[in-house]
C-alpha cells in the first residue's frame, strides 16, 4: 500500500486547519444573521428567505470520512477478508491458510516492536509534532538495577502493564520502601484481575481472534496460589472489606473456588459487607464449592437473600451469574422451573438482561430435545424481545448467544425462520462485533449453512447465502460441502457442480474420501440435460481422478493415502462414458482389472455395460474385450452377452478370442 508523501501530510494539515478557520467563520456569521433576523421586521424576513443559510458546524470523529467513503463501496463477494492480499494467487482461502497468514502477518508486526522496545537508540529521529508515546515510545524494561519508586508503579498499573508492575513492587519491597495504602490496593486490584500476568495488547487483534483454536475452553483452576496478589493482600493489615472483596473476586474470576468461599466466610466472620460484584462471582462458582445440585441451587438462594438483607440490590450481571450458576445444574431435573422463577424473580424489580444472561438460559432450555413445543417458544420469545437492538460486549460469554441460538435453530429445531431471524439481529448495528472469534464465527456459519442447504431451494442458496459468504466470510468445513453436494443431487442441479468442486480444490478438501464418494454418486445419479453439461460434469469427474492419483503417488506412507473403492472407480467411469470419453474410461477400467487386491467392493455393472456399448459404437475392440472379461471375472450375469455381441459385431483377433476364452467365456471357433 502507498504511502501519503510529507508534502501531502502538510497539505493535508493546512487544508484541515483552513477549514477549521473556515468553519469558525460560519458559525460566526450565522449567529450575527440570527441575530439581523431577529431585529427586521416580518417584510425584511420575507425578502431574506431566499438567502442561503450555512449550517452549524458539526464535530465530526477522526474515522467519519473513512466510514462515508466505504459505504460508496460495495463488498468485494469473491474476495477474501481485507486483511489478506487482493491477489489470486497469494489470497488464502482455506481456514488453516487464514489463520497462518493472518498469524504471520501479525508476527511481524510483533518483531518490529520488539526491536523498537529493544532497541530504542535506532529511533531517535521523532518527526511527529507533537510527539507520540503511545504509538512511538519505546516501553521502558525494568529490572533490579532500575531506580523506580512509588510514581513508577501507579504509572505501570494505570498503562496496565502487569509483569513489569510484578517486577517494581518486589524491587520496592526488597528495599523496604513504603508504600500507601491505595497504592498497595491499587495494585492488589491489577493483580486480581490480571492474576499477575500480562494479557494480550489490544493491537494484537488477528492473536484474540485465533486465540480460542490454540487455547482449551475446558474450565480449571488457574490461580496463582501464594503468589503475588495474596503477598500484597496480606501486607494490607489491618486487612478491611475491600481488600477481602478483591481477593475473592480474583479466586472466582480464576476458578479457585475453594479457598474464594474459605475468604469468603473470613470476610463474614469478619464483619465486612460483601460488595455487589463479589456477590455475583460467588453466585457463578457455586457448581464448585456444594457437591449436589440441589445443595448448589440452595447456596445460591442463601446467597439472594444475603443480598436483600444487605440492602445491595441485584443487576444485569447477577442475572447472568445466576442463569450461568442453573446451566451449571447439568441435568437438574428442576433446572428448567428454577430458571424461569429466578427470572421473573429478577425481571420483575427492574433487573435487564445481557446476551449472557438469554445464553445461559437458552443453554438450561435446550439442552436436550424434551420440551421441545416450549423450548421452541422461548427462542422465538428471546428474538421477540431483541428484535432491532444493538448491543456492546457486558460479559464474556456475551460472545457465545449467537452461535448458541444458531445451534439451537440448526441441530435442535430445524427451524430456518428462526435461523435467518437470529441473522437478522447478528448483523444489525455493530452485533458483529460479538461473534466473539474465528472459531465461533465458524461454528455460526457451518450451522447457518448446514441448515439452509436443506431448508431452502438449491437455487436461493447458492444465490443468496453460499455466493456471498464463501469465501470472504467463510471457509465450509468437508462435512458442509458433503451436505451441500447432496442438496445437489437432491434437486438435480448439477449444473453447481463445476463451481463447487473448483472450491473443494481451493479450499483443500480433495483428500476426503466420504466427501469425494458422495461428489462421484451425485455425478453418477444426474446424468446432465445437454452434452456440454455432461462434458463439464466429466471434466469434473477425470480432474478428480487425476488429483487422487497426483497425491497416492506423492505420499509414501500408504495408510496415509486416499484410498479406491469400487464403486467410486464405477460412478466415475459411468460418467466418463455418457460423455463418450471412451479412452479415460478405459483407463479407470484397466486399473480396476489391475488391483483388483487393493480396490475393495465391485462397480455398479451398469458402468461395465455402458462402457461396453459406447466402445462397441466406436469400434474400440480392446475395450470391448475388457469389458467383457472383467464382467465375467466379477460375476456379472451380462458377461456372456457382452462376448456375443463383440463376436457378432466386430472383428475379433485370436488373441482377443483367447483372452474371452481365459477368463471363462463361452467363444465359438471363428468361421472359415
Amino acid at each position: 500500500m502507498a504511502s501519503f508523501p510529507c508534502k501531502g501530510m502538510l497539505n493535508f494539515g493546512i487544508l484541515r486547519a483552513r477549514n477549521l478557520r473556515t468553519c469558525s467563520r460560519l458559525k460566526l456569521h450565522t449567529a450575527q444573521s440570527k441575530r439581523r433576523a431577529a431585529a427586521e421586521s416580518p417584510t425584511q424576513q420575507a425578502q431574506a428567505a431566499d438567502d442561503i443559510v450555512i449550517p452549524d458546524y458539526i464535530e465530526r470523529s477522526p474515522t467519519d470520512i473513512l466510514k462515508a467513503l466505504s459505504s460508496t463501496v460495495g463488498r468485494d463477494l469473491t474476495a477474501s477478508h481485507f486483511k489478506f492480499h487482493d491477489d489470486p494467487y497469494l489470497m488464502p482461502r482455506s481456514n488453516p491458510d487464514k489463520r497462518q497468514f493472518a498469524l504471520s502477518q501479525e508476527a511481524g508486526r510483533n518483531a518490529a516492536r520488539w526491536i523498537r522496545d529493544h532497541k530504542p537508540e535506532l529511533f531517535s529521529h521523532q518527526t511527529a509534532q507533537p510527539f507520540s508515546q503511545v504509538r512511538t515510545r519505546p516501553v521502558e524494561v525494568f529490572d533490579t538495577d532500575s531506580a523506580v519508586s512509588e510514581e513508577t508503579l501507579l504509572r505501570l498499573i494505570d498503562e496496565v502493564r502487569v509483569s513489569d508492575a510484578v517486577t517494581v513492587y518486589r524491587k520496592l519491597a526488597a528495599e523496604n520502601a513504603e508504600l500507601s495504602r491505595e497504592t498497595r490496593q491499587a495494585l492488589l486490584e491489577l493483580f486480581c484481575y490480571h492474576n499477575c500476568d500480562d494479557t494480550l495488547a489490544e493491537d494484537r487483534i488477528e492473536e484474540r481472534w485465533f486465540a480460542s483454536t490454540a487455547v482449551a475452553t475446558k474450565v480449571r483452576n488457574t490461580w496463582k496460589d501464594n503468589g503475588v496478589a495474596e503477598e500484597v493482600f496480606r501486607s494490607l493489615e489491618p486487612l478491611d472489606a475491600r481488600a477481602y472483596n478483591t481477593l475473592i473476586r480474583g479466586m472466582a474470576k480464576y476458578h479457585q473456588a475453594d479457598r474464594a468461599k474459605k475468604t469468603w466466610d473470613e470476610m463474614l466472620n469478619q464483619g465486612f459487607k460483601p460488595e455487589l460484584e463479589t456477590y455475583n462471582h460467588m453466585i457463578s462458582i457455586a457448581s464448585f464449592v456444594m457437591e449436589s445440585s440441589q445443595k448448589q441451587w440452595e447456596f445460591v438462594e442463601d446467597l439472594l437473600r444475603q443480598m436483600a438483607a444487605d440492602g445491595v440490590r441485584p443487576n444485569t450481571s447477577t442475572l447472568t451469574a445466576v442463569m450461568h450458576a442453573v446451566q451449571m445444574l447439568g441435568s437438574w431435573r428442576n433446572a428448567r422451573e428454577t430458571a424461569l422463577a429466578a427470572w421473573r424473580e429478577l425481571r420483575a424489580i427492574g433487573v435487564r438482561p445481557s446476551l449472557a444472561s438469554y445464553y445461559c438460559l437458552l443453554s438450561v432450555f435446550y439442552r436436550d430435545r424434551n420440551n421441545s413445543a416450549v423450548s421452541g417458544s422461548l427462542l422465538k420469545s428471546v428474538l421477540n424481545e431483541l428484535q432491532g437492538k444493538s448491543f456492546t460486549i457486558e460479559h464474556p460469554m456475551d460472545t457465545y448467544f449467537f452461535t448458541t441460538a444458531m445451534n439451537i435453530c440448526k441441530n435442535k429445531l430445524q427451524d430456518r425462520d428462526l435461523a435467518l431471524r437470529v441473522d437478522e439481529l447478528l448483523h444489525t448495528g455493530d452485533n458483529y462485533d460479538l461473534i466473539g472469534d474465528s472459531y465461533k464465527e465458524a461454528i455460526y456459519y457451518r450451522n447457518l449453512l448446514g441448515l439452509l442447504s436443506v431448508t431452502e431451494p438449491i437455487e436461493a442458496f447458492i444465490e443468496n447465502f453460499y455466493n456471498k459468504l464463501v469465501p470472504n466470510v467463510y471457509t465450509p468445513e468437508p462435512g458442509i460441502m458433503e451436505g451441500l453436494v447432496k442438496a445437489v443431487n437432491l434437486n438435480g442441479a448439477v449444473q453447481y457442480i463445476p463451481q463447487l468442486w473448483t472450491d473443494m480444490v481451493t479450499f483443500g478438501h480433495t483428500n476426503r474420501t466420504s466427501l469425494l464418494t458422495t461428489l462421484l454418486q451425485t455425478l453418477a445419479l444426474n446424468p446432465g440435460q445437454t452434452d456440454e453439461q455432461r462434458s463439464q460434469l466429466a471434466a469434473v469427474g477425470w480432474d478428480l481422478f487425476e488429483r487422487v492419483e497426483r497425491q497416492r503417488s506423492e505420499r509414501h506412507d500408504k495408510s496415509d493415502r486416499l484410498h479406491w473403492t469400487a464403486p467410486m472407480l464405477g460412478d466415475l467411469i459411468l460418467v466418463l462414458t455418457r460423455a463418450g470419453e471412451v479412452s479415460q474410461a478405459a483407463r479407470i477400467l484397466r486399473k480396476l482389472d489391475a488391483e483388483q487386491t487393493e480396490v475393495v467392493g465391485v462397480p455398479d455393472v451398469r458402468a461395465v455395460q455402458g462402457l461396453f456399448d459406447m466402445a462397441l459404437v466406436h469400434q474400440k475392440t480392446p475395450v470391448c474385450v475388457l469389458c467383457a472379461r472383467y464382467a465375467c471375472e466379477m460375476g456379472f450375469g451380462e458377461a456372456q452377452a457382452m462376448a456375443d455381441t463383440l463376436l457378432s459385431t466386430l472383428p475379433v483377433t485370436d488373441d482377443d478370442r483367447l483372452k474371452l476364452a481365459s477368463a471363462g467365456l463361452e467363444v465359438p471357433p471363428p468361421q472359415s
